[in-house]
């Protein structure tokens, strides 16, 4: 069933052009709310936010796409021998099973531990955590719910 997904899906490393639509992403309200920061985004902050993490080799940002058309973002953090995943999902691609199958796609190529920080009552985000193996790992500190995947054998 995944390599369906993968035929649908397709992951490219965002570039600076990306800016506009990964703010549009980043400031839809249902976003912003399941974020640690709620508040809207300046453009001016998000190009120089987009432009550090493009230069840094521990970090990677994707764009989701269907069809050649943009659906979600996905963003991996290596630190500490392990990757931190964050994504979102395009408010119109929501309730498709867009974020299992982009998730998928990056998490089944990571070999290293792989976990995400969640928002308490994001409920579609720690399905998603979930379907690609992660656990929670500990209890809900100050809202937030911290979910684990350990490393798997290649």
């Amino acid at each position: 069933m995944l390599n369906r997904f993968q035929t649908e899906i397709c992951l490219r490393l965002a570039t600076v052009n990306d800016a506009d639509l990964l703010l549009k992403l980043r400031n839809d309200t249902t976003t912003q709310m399941a974020s640690h920061i709620t508040s809207t985004v300046k453009y001016s902050t998000h190009v120089q936010w987009l432009r550090i993490l493009l230069q840094d080799p521990l970090r990677k940002l994707y764009i989701a796409e269907k069809n050649k058309i943009a659906v979600g973002s996905l963003r991996s953090v290596l630190e500490l021998g392990r990757y931190e995943l964050s994504w979102t999902v395009a408010a119109e691609y929501r309730g498709q099973g867009i974020g299992k199958q982009m998730v998928s796609i990056l998490a089944n190529e990571i070999k290293a531990p792989i976990c995400a920080e969640l928002k308490k009552g994001n409920v579609a985000s720690a399905k998603i955590a979930e379907f690609v193996g992660m656990k929670q790992i500990q209890k809900e500190s100050k809202g937030i719910l911290y979910y684990q995947r350990d490393a798997i054998e290649s």
